[in-house]
């Protein structure tokens, strides 16, 4: 079934009708693979750890409903119901909340359910997007079914009020697929669609306004020969991510980091160990003063997944920068908890996928009996994904 991926057919030819099977059928599987790890979920309430979140969500919008949505949307709704502590800016998320309970109560069982549906639908995006990328639907299908069963996604699903990472995901990722489509197929109404998407998705949560970020690299690396759309594009992110910035000064709604945390803090350490691992070692070596904390082996892997990806650079580099863009905000922040990983993990799993997919081109080239190595070492990491994620989900279910 690879060997038949890894060939690039024109989506209309006669030759791509098994490869369109085969994309429904990944499709199919990553729906069912998120169902059934999530599905226990659904049968659990709502919860007392890690806060009250979900229930002070529900009473903020029980006099309101959906008939009074527009009053999610004024600057300081949040810090007058929900929670003086916090001026968040969130009525996208607001609004998906009161749709749940105008149509079940305060049923916790329906609320699960879309959370899960919204991480199906994310799997799926993902996908797309890498695929979109890389020209190639094979790293795509593997981001896809590796972001359905990463383990730290158990928190920001299961949790209901943690939607706003869901949300923001769905909508940047189809905002992302959107401008990638306009440029690919020369269509300007597709950039106005990209843009609503990213308003949605920076009022889901004000972390999707990173997408801004990758949008210019984007436009800068991957338009081949067509610069006047991208560009078009970056330049209308780049306004609404302006116009949404000095709506939030202006209102006074601005998240401004805790003043009482240094730079250098012992959050840091686990921040360049997630973003990578030889910038960690290096930030250690400079503290010491001693090069015995370099890593050779860890620089040396780094480089070599460098050269592998040379061919696929650009699309490497446009998920990477998604990674490091979108966990910007929970540096700033001082947090590691796993729900600000959910979107920055797009970019784990799809760089993964792109590893996968070029070393199995490399040795089909080298050696072609060896083709399957790459395959057999992502199915390994997928099923200690699985067996972690089990894990954590249990933990929650015992909350």
């Amino acid at each position: 079934m690879w060997q038949e991926l890894l060939q690039v057919h024109s989506w209309a030819s006669s030759q791509a009708a098994r490869q369109k099977r085969i994309i429904a059928a990944w499709a199919a599987a990553c729906t069912i693979l998120v169902a059934l790890f999530y599905w226990p979920i659904i049968f659990t309430g709502y919860r007392e750890i890690p806060s009250h979140d979900e229930w002070l969500i529900i009473n903020a919008i029980r006099p309101h409903g959906i008939r009074g949505a527009y009053h999610y949307f004024e600057p300081h709704f949040w810090q007058r119901e929900i929670s003086a502590q916090y001026v968040y800016y969130r009525p996208i998320a607001l609004v998906s909340h009161a749709i749940d309970y105008c149509l079940w109560g305060a049923n916790p069982r329906p609320a699960h359910a879309v959370n899960i549906a919204l991480h199906a639908v994310n799997v799926l995006l993902l996908g797309w997007l890498v695929a979109l990328l890389a020209s190639n639907w094979l790293p795509g299908m593997l981001a896809g079914v590796l972001y359905a069963v990463l383990p730290t996604h158990a928190e920001p699903v299961s949790w209901v009020a943690a939607r706003m990472d869901l949300l923001s995901g769905t909508f940047a990722l189809a905002s992302m697929v959107s401008v990638v489509l306009a440029q690919k197929r020369r269509a300007w109404l597709l950039v106005g669609v990209s843009a609503l998407f990213f308003v949605l998705a920076v009022g889901a949560k004000e972390t999707g306004g990173m997408l801004v970020v990758v949008v210019v690299l984007w436009a800068l690396t991957m338009a081949r020969g067509a610069y006047r759309l991208p560009l078009i594009a970056a330049g209308v992110f780049s306004a609404l991510a302006a116009g949404y910035v000095c709506f939030r000064h202006f209102t006074g709604t601005i998240i401004m980091p805790p003043q009482r945390h240094h730079f250098r803090h012992l959050g840091f350490r686990f921040h360049t160990y997630y973003l990578s691992y030889p910038l960690a070692r290096l930030y250690e070596a400079i503290q010491a003063r001693s090069v015995m904390w370099l890593d050779a082996l860890g620089l040396a892997r780094g480089a070599a997944e460098g050269v592998l990806l040379w061919r696929c650079l650009a699309a490497a580099a446009v998920m990477l920068v998604w990674r490091i863009a979108f966990y910007a905000p929970a540096l700033l922040l001082v947090q590691a908890d796993n729900r600000y990983l959910y979107l920055p993990e797009m970019g784990s799993a799809a760089l993964l996928a792109l590893i996968t997919w070029q070393a199995a081109l490399w040795l089909r080239r080298c050696r072609r009996n060896f083709g399957w190595l790459p395959f057999a070492a992502y199915a390994c990491l997928l099923a200690i994904s699985m067996g972690e994620l089990l894990a954590h989900l249990r933990g929650w279910k015992a909350q």
